[in-house]
C-alpha cells in the first residue's frame, strides 16, 4: 500500500516569493521520500503553477516549477 498526500495551495498574486519558499522547504524535506509506482508509472512530484482562472476569458496554467521522482 502506498499512501499520497496533495497540496493544493493558491496565493494571491503578490506571493510567489513565499510560494518559492513553501516549494524548497517541501523539495527539501521530503525528496528523499517520494517514490514511483514501478506498474502504473506514476511519478511523486511537485510544481508551482502560475493560474489564470480567475482572468477574464480564462486561460490555462503555467507550470513555473516541477520536479519528478
Amino acid at each position: 500500500m502506498k499512501y499520497r498526500v496533495r497540496l493544493d495551495l493558491i496565493l494571491d498574486d503578490s506571493r510567489l516569493s513565499l510560494a518559492n519558499t513553501i516549494y524548497t522547504q517541501l523539495l527539501t524535506s521530503l525528496k528523499d521520500h517520494a517514490r514511483v509506482i514501478e506498474l502504473t508509472m506514476e511519478h511523486s512530484f511537485l510544481e508551482i503553477e502560475e493560474c489564470h482562472h480567475d482572468e477574464s476569458p480564462p486561460k490555462p496554467c503555467v507550470i513555473l516549477k516541477r520536479v519528478e521522482k
